[in-house]
């Protein structure tokens, strides 16, 4: 069987496992809290969203009905309907 390079002693020190939870920062920028492959929680860290893999944050963000790149937009839109 083969390893991944991932998995080897010497390859990278962290390999992404899931995503826990998310948060904006002041600049609209979304974080997301990594959870690590073999690490618990309290190896988990918060992550910039770009420096991620674009599947994993794409599938998250559809999990969870998040649009980052639209945030403004989806607000305003959300303001619109409520003065209607």
């Amino acid at each position: 069987m083969a390893v991944p390079e991932a998995l080897r002693p010497d390859g990278p020190g962290y390999v992404f496992e899931k995503f826990v939870d998310h948060t904006w920062d002041e600049d609209g920028v979304l974080w997301l809290l990594v959870r690590w492959y073999g690490c618990g929680r309290e190896e988990d860290s918060w992550q910039h969203s770009g420096r991620l893999l674009i599947a994993a944050v794409y599938r998250y963000c559809r999990r969870h009905r998040l649009l980052p790149q639209d945030r403004d937009r989806a607000v305003a839109v959300e303001d619109e309907n409520q003065v209607a």
